[in-house]
């Protein structure tokens, strides 16, 4: 059951992970933007300003989402929940032959 509940950690912190790198692993083409229309747009003038703007706006939005401090926090979750997992499993050792075991061992 233990385990389990750390692959289910695991996972989740994994999904979070994926997700805040996900903007970096997305390699846009330099195009103008298609909805865009204007009786100027042909000019590669335009068409340069366009792709600068689009390309500016989604540094934007990028750079709301911090992937390395959720890549920290996921791997301090992780690291935690293992802690948690190692300290409970080490503390239910079987008992000793004889009940001669140490109290809070």
């Amino acid at each position: 059951m233990r385990w389990l509940i750390f692959t289910a950690i695991v996972s989740v912190n994994l999904v979070g992970i994926y997700f805040a790198l996900a903007p970096d692993l997305v390699v846009f083409a330099q195009v103008a933007p298609p909805d865009i229309r204007c009786a100027g747009c042909a000019s590669p003038d335009v068409q340069e300003a366009l792709i600068r703007a689009a390309a500016f706006g989604r540094s934007q939005v990028a750079g709301l989402v911090q992937p390395r401090v959720i890549t920290g926090v996921a791997a301090a979750n992780i690291a935690a929940a293992a802690c948690i997992l190692w300290r409970l499993i080490s503390r239910q050792r079987p008992a000793r032959p004889g009940g001669q075991g140490l109290p809070g061992a």
